[in-house]
């Protein structure tokens, strides 16, 4: 989907795009993601710029979930897990029901090697999910589990 069709698509309800209550929650996420981090950072910055624009906002609104949320995204594009985990955990911290945060910590810590501390955030968000009856996001990190070497 061009930029364009994505931003034309922000304003339009998820219904109208026929999109299922899971695939809605992760296509909404997507795009509203996408649009802000264009509209903060812009497309040609280094991730550096980027960052430095993400602290900037923090200091004028650390509780912002979306840019903790934002900032360790561009950490684990970085490989700076433990960065990385640090934002995810203060986005639990600061919206404990967001599972965008639950999903992304997990990934960066099986990324890290950190298998135990991966296990106990998917099963954090897998009860989440489920207690929100997000039953596609459940699957998703049930798969994510499921992946995992079993702990011996």
């Amino acid at each position: 989907m061009r930029l364009t069709e994505f931003a034309a698509n922000a304003q339009r309800p998820l219904t109208t795009m026929g999109l299922e209550s899971g695939k809605a929650f992760f296509a909404a996420f997507l795009m509203d993601v996408s649009l802000r981090l264009l509209r903060l950072c812009g497309p040609r910055r280094s991730m550096t710029d980027r960052v430095q624009a993400i602290r900037a906002m923090l200091q004028k609104s650390p509780g912002d979930v979306f840019l903790h949320y934002s900032l360790a995204k561009e950490y684990t594009a970085a490989g700076q897990h433990d960065q990385a985990v640090k934002e995810f955990r203060k986005c639990i911290q600061l919206e404990a029901d967001y599972l965008p945060a639950y999903v992304e910590a997990g990934k960066c810590l099986r990324s890290a090697g950190r298998l135990a501390e991966a296990r106990d955030m998917f099963l954090a968000g897998l009860d989440l999910a489920a207690a929100k009856g997000e039953r596609h996001v459940r699957d998703f990190i049930q798969q994510q589990l499921d992946a995992l070497p079993k702990p011996s």
